[in-house]
């Protein structure tokens, strides 16, 4: 019964378009986003240290004083310890694909509610309202089918915005 929902949903179809987008989306946010590697992260922080003292120039309340001194202290550390500081790596580019997420769940959306489409293009619905006895079997078939596509979904994004960033950044 599973595999008939997921032949009438078009289910490998979906998958396939929501991987094309995932790689889309992701080279977008590649070009976008912008971090230190392990070879240039001396300069990046060193700049960002200059940052900080051209703001603690500024007249500032005191807890935005306090978080500049913090991290310039925290700078210093890395610095003075040879421990990278802000290096991008796969995982913090993957979870900077943050401002992709209202794409991503808008796509979800419509993929999900291809299902009532479907249901409905088929005039499926009246056998379920019907059937006697396998109700709850096909309700729960139905649903298992829209977490199943939603979770392989999310799954394909992050692994796509893993091996994305892994290409440009490298492990952790």
């Amino acid at each position: 019964m599973l595999s008939n929902e997921m032949k009438k949903f078009s289910y490998k179809y979906w998958l396939m378009g929501f991987l094309i987008i995932s790689v889309f989306l992701n080279i977008l946010q590649l070009n976008v986003t912008t971090g230190y590697t392990i070879e240039n992260w001396r300069s990046g922080a060193l700049a960002e240290k200059e940052l900080a003292y051209e703001m603690l120039e500024q007249d500032l309340e005191e807890e935005v004083t306090d978080a500049w001194i913090s991290i310039i202290e925290e700078i210093d550390y890395c610095l003075n310890n040879d421990i990278p500081y802000n290096v991008m790596n796969m995982v913090s580019y993957a979870t900077s694909m943050s401002g992709m997420d209202t794409f991503l769940y808008l796509v979800l959306i419509i993929a999900t509610s291809m299902i009532i489409y479907v249901e409905d293009k088929s005039n499926t619905w009246k056998n379920l309202i019907t059937t006697p006895k396998v109700k709850k079997q096909l309700l729960a078939t139905k649903m298992g089918i829209a977490f199943i596509s939603i979770l392989s979904m999310i799954l394909v994004f992050a692994l796509v915005s893993l091996l994305f960033g892994f290409v440009k950044y490298g492990c952790p």
